[in-house]
């Protein structure tokens, strides 16, 4: 398993945890700060960084290729729902600004969630 976390206070926490982390997840675990990721493997996308773990000899790929599928469908539709609900002058308007703002926050996510699980379903293909 590769970690590769959004910040530096992450990774220091991940670095002094390998060994628990390792254990428990019965896995070879590594911290990369260049990003890059490991061939045949998954990602796995958090606020906190990306985990990729290596899917050769554990994993069926094709199975992962359809749960990624499912997973940049969802997020195209939640993509296209707040796209659809900030595209409403009457929602820009009358919704107070925090919560306008809140949900082009959600927009970005769901853009670079499915811009990532398409990534990694054409690493797999």
């Amino acid at each position: 398993m590769t970690v590769k976390p959004a910040g530096r206070g992450v990774a220091a926490a991940l670095e002094s945890s390998l060994p628990v982390i390792g254990s428990l997840a019965r896995a070879a675990i590594t911290i990369s700060h260049d990003g890059v990721r490991p061939a045949g493997s998954a990602v796995a996308t958090t606020p906190s960084g990306d985990v990729f773990v290596r899917l050769e000899g554990v994993v069926d790929f094709e199975a992962e290729r359809q749960r990624l599928r499912k997973e940049i469908e969802r997020s195209r539709k939640e993509i296209a729902f707040l796209e659809g609900k900030l595209g409403r002058p009457e929602f820009v308007e009358r919704a107070p600004a925090e919560v306008v703002e809140r949900e082009r926050e959600r927009l970005a996510e769901q853009r670079q969630t499915e811009q990532k699980l398409t990534t990694s379903l054409a690493a797999l293909e």
